[in-house]
């Protein structure tokens, strides 16, 4: 949201590497999608307070109860949610896309994370953005995570692609300084965005995954992340505005 605000706010009088903003965004539209999953945060951020549908909350408990018991957390109920990933049902968004979904070996039922759903991108939430990524011929695409200050983008990639993958990494890469990951520093589990967009559609996709420590990070680290982050939109609309 802060970005969107700061290039909207901008747009008539500021300018990157002497492109005027107005310039830069009529060549090279900017889609902005603040909240992919916004019941798993509100979930995260109030618990079971904001939720209207009493056969969720039992859910939830009834999740956290068998989570418990397999010993996938070790915490009491209050925390549980407070470290909630997936959506409102038990499952991850960002293990629910058509890469390598069968493949994928994660909890067999609903979870607090990594339960990657009855079938690839049954969620209304992934159905999302599949269907703007398709709509709109997007052409590269950042997912912002939390937590480690690190880049995700490689999923063995080849030739062309490849390249214009890594040339997206670096023009993100010279703005936040954040650690890249290569396949051979730490193995990418699939069912995800960002490979999704990679491997089954050739679009330059990378993660950002930002903040230290443990997620959901804290408003204290806002300031850090924004000044590290704030002129990565403009950096990568320059490099197809080029």
């Amino acid at each position: 949201m802060k970005q969107a605000e700061f290039y909207i706010k901008n747009y008539e009088q500021g300018s990157y590497k002497g492109v005027n903003y107005k310039d830069m965004f009529n060549k090279v539209c900017l889609h902005i999608i603040p909240m992919v999953n916004p019941d798993g945060v509100t979930i995260s951020q109030f618990g079971t307070e904001k939720i209207n549908n009493e056969d969720t909350k039992d859910k939830l408990y009834e999740y956290y109860q068998r989570d418990l018991k397999k010993g996938f957390v070790a915490c009491d109920y209050k925390e549980y949610l407070s470290i909630w990933k997936s959506n409102s049902i038990g499952t991850d968004i960002n293990k629910n896309f058509d890469h390598a979904w069968d493949s994928y070996e994660g909890p067999v039922v609903p979870s607090r994370l990594n339960y990657k759903g009855s079938a690839a991108e049954s969620e209304p939430e992934t159905r999302a953005l599949v269907n703007t990524v398709k709509h709109y011929n997007i052409v590269g695409s950042i997912a912002y995570h939390a937590t480690g200050s690190i880049i995700y983008w490689d999923y063995g990639q080849t030739g062309d692609l490849r390249t214009k993958c890594y040339d997206f990494v670096k023009a993100v890469k010279e703005i936040n300084n954040y650690t890249v990951y290569f396949a051979k520093d730490r193995e990418m589990t699939p069912a995800g965005y960002s490979d999704w967009c990679v491997v089954n559609n050739g679009i330059p996709a990378i993660t950002c995954e930002v903040g230290t420590g443990k997620a959901p990070v804290p408003l204290s680290e806002f300031n850090t992340i924004w000044k590290d982050n704030k002129m990565v939109v403009a950096n990568v609309c320059y490099l197809y505005y080029k």
